[in-house]
């Protein structure tokens, strides 16, 4: 009679002992369940966050070719500009040659007649008035010529402050987002040898 009682305390303390250990076996499976799903929440954040930086760094290289375009475009346009005002030159120069020919031609012939004279300043005239309308394109010429020089410079450093500004403020917001995540994962567990890809990310970033 004594030892079927102590057959049954024993056999109730292995099956308490067995319960503790069940529970232990999964409360660690639990925590190690735990583990494996915050890793791979972590690594897909990790993928997220190469993913926004690589699309930062495309956006980064189309601004870069737009304002390069943009740039050439200018300059292609100002260089225009000058050719014609060169070929304006070269032409009232020409004007100015001949006009000063026929000058010296009258003032050398003998004024015999009248009409001749008169044909001779109706024709200097018109050289002349050729002239005044060459010449007054020319200065408006040179003119919007000083307004786009000025122009083309305002822009660039337009957009040289627009780009310094807008890349401050996205690599101000990645070193944020970043700083935030090397925060959360200080102080959490991590298995002995264990590669972290958060650091691996910060330091090829640095």
């Amino acid at each position: 009679m004594v030892l079927s009682r102590l057959l049954i305390k024993r056999l109730d303390f292995l099956r308490e002992v067995k319960g503790r250990k069940d529970m232990l076996v999964a409360a660690k499976r639990d925590h190690l369940e735990s583990q494996i799903n915050e890793k791979e929440m972590f690594l897909k954040q990790l993928e997220d966050l190469k993913s926004t930086i690589n699309l930062f760094m495309n956006w980064i290289d189309e601004r870069e070719s737009a304002y390069t375009r943009a740039e050439t475009l200018l300059r292609n346009e100002l260089r225009r500009k000058e050719e014609m005002l060169e070929a304006r030159d070269s032409t009232i120069k020409e004007l100015k040659e001949n006009l000063s020919a026929k000058i010296h031609d009258l003032r050398n012939q003998p004024s015999e007649k009248e009409d001749l004279l008169k044909s001779r300043d109706g024709q200097l005239e018109e050289l002349r008035s050729k002239v005044n309308a060459l010449t007054r394109p020319l200065t408006e010429t040179e003119s919007a010529k000083e307004r786009a020089e000025t122009l083309l410079q305002d822009e660039l450093r337009r957009r040289q402050e627009m780009r310094v500004r807008d890349s401050a403020i996205k690599i101000r917001e990645l070193k944020e987002s970043l700083s935030a995540k090397s925060q959360n994962r200080v102080g959490q567990p991590s298995d002995k040898g264990q590669v972290d890809p958060f650091e691996i990310l910060l330091a090829k970033r640095r």
